[in-house]
């Protein structure tokens, strides 16, 4: 029988369009320009004004009050990696994310025109062309330099007339090691990457169904606990779907140690009001319903490309947006006195060799926190 329908059109469990979001944080400008983000003690709840700028929605405040501390919410996804999408990331504030990992490998993002570069020790610098601005045209240094593998240089063109120069005709991504000094709290402004999560959430309060609000983040502490609280709850569950569970989205004050001094912060994290058994109950009944069609890990491939469908990190207006959010000590992008530049003292060879390991960072996360909301 034949049916009408684009096929492919509509994935599975795919999210609905955001709308909205959820923050722990305020931004603000100083001398025009963003300045670091102005921490709260409760969410705002914002949405798009009639300009496009993120206004607070005073409809949805009204219900859940002026400083909630606890919203009541369902996910937007079936798995943790679908509703809690985290990552290492570094960005600048040309709108790009330069380079995402996940502790273990990372991969540096290149655009077509952009350029690296092998000296005479065998060091790799990446080049970033200027797309807009005074300094169009030029080349920026990328702080992601010097990651790169000899191997991975067989993805750029190498340029006849200048040796040791490599040109990316074409947008590609290209395998390197994750750590780096980058990844350390004392990394030089504007040069750090940081850990980001999302998370895709339906507001209860809204009474609607479909839009998505996002909560974003930076914090180590908030990110460790609702992964790790998603994933032992979708274990317990037997891997049903996570979607249809009511969840409590709360922050919750936190002393740190930041440099011998005690700070208070606000971490994030979900709960259930449901109890095990009824969980384990409302899981069975999910099964039985879906059957053959119950989403577990075995499907994730098929639905991995919600994340670049539904939210682009690589889009240069998200990345711009959240450059403004959580990176505003990210500086412009200044070209380099020549075109193919000399790799940067402040990261010299045995910062590279001896970064921080995944571990190490892992244990020193209390300054992140202080600094993110």
């Amino acid at each position: 029988m034949f049916s009408m329908g684009i096929k492919g059109l509509v994935r599975p469990g795919e999210p609905g369009r955001e709308i909205g979001q959820v923050r722990l944080g305020r931004r603000t400008i100083r001398d025009g320009k963003p300045g670091p983000p102005e921490k709260l003690d409760h969410f705002e709840i914002l949405t798009r004004g009639p300009n496009g700028d993120w206004v607070r929605d005073t409809a949805l405040h009204a219900v859940i009050g002026e400083r909630p501390r606890e919203i009541e919410v369902l996910v937007a996804g079936d798995t943790p990696d679908e509703v809690f999408h985290n990552e290492l990331a570094l960005y600048r504030s040309s709108g790009r994310r330069l380079c995402y990992g996940d502790g273990e490998a990372a991969q540096v993002v290149m655009l077509a025109g952009d350029r690296a570069r092998v000296d005479d020790s065998g060091d790799i610098t990446v080049a970033r062309l200027i797309r807009s601005g005074p300094h169009e045209g030029k080349f920026s240094t990328d702080p992601a330099r010097r990651l790169l593998s000899m191997a991975a240089l067989s993805e750029l063109q190498a340029d006849p007339e200048k040796p040791g120069v490599y040109t990316c005709e074409e947008a590609v991504r290209l395998p390197v090691r994750c750590s780096c000094p980058l990844m350390a709290s004392d990394a030089p402004e504007g040069k750090r990457c940081k850990p980001h999560g999302i998370l895709r959430v339906q507001l209860v309060a809204a009474n609607t169904f479909g839009p998505v609000w996002l909560f974003r983040t930076t914090s180590w502490n908030s990110i460790r606990s609702i992964a790790g609280f998603l994933e032992a709850l979708w274990e317990q569950i037997g891997q049903a779907s996570l979607r249809g569970v009511p969840f409590r989205l709360h922050c919750t004050p936190q002393s740190v140690d930041v440099a011998g001094r005690r700070q208070r912060i606000h971490v994030a994290f979900l709960s259930t009001p449901l109890p095990p058994l009824e969980l384990l109950d409302m899981a069975s009944q999910f099964r039985a319903r879906r059957g053959a069609l119950s989403v577990g890990r075995a499907m994730l491939p098929a639905l991995s490309a919600v994340d670049e469908v539904v939210y682009d990190l690589d889009d240069p207006a998200v990345a711009a947006e959240i450059e403004e959010e959580f990176h505003p000590e990210a500086v412009e992008p200044e070209p380099e006195t020549e075109a193919d530049p000399e790799p940067e003292a402040e990261l010299d060879d045995g910062l590279l060799d001896d970064g921080p390991s995944h571990d190490d960072l892992a244990d020193a996360t209390a300054d992140l926190d202080a600094m993110e909301f």
